[in-house]
């Protein structure tokens, strides 16, 4: 049952930070799809999400390395 609810949370600023996104609110973009990291740091969604956020942001030198962390995780082997 934990592992549910901390999907459903995962989900949840998944679905906040997507929200953000839409509005051009970049950073509380950025802050809510960090919050998903935080509970599965293998969320390669959030993890593309974060690099889409900063490029968005014209922070492009963050967004790069946001998108070359994911070439790291695990997940995307």
């Amino acid at each position: 049952m934990l592992y549910g609810l901390q999907v459903c949370a995962q989900n949840k600023f998944l679905y906040k930070g997507n929200e953000f996104y839409r509005n051009r609110q970049y950073e509380d973009a950025v802050k809510s799809y960090n919050r998903v990291l935080a509970e599965n740091s293998n969320d390669t969604i959030a993890q593309f999400n974060i690099g889409n956020a900063l490029y968005r942001d014209k922070r492009e030198d963050e967004a790069i390395k946001a998108f070359e962390a994911m070439n790291h995780s695990p997940a995307a082997w």
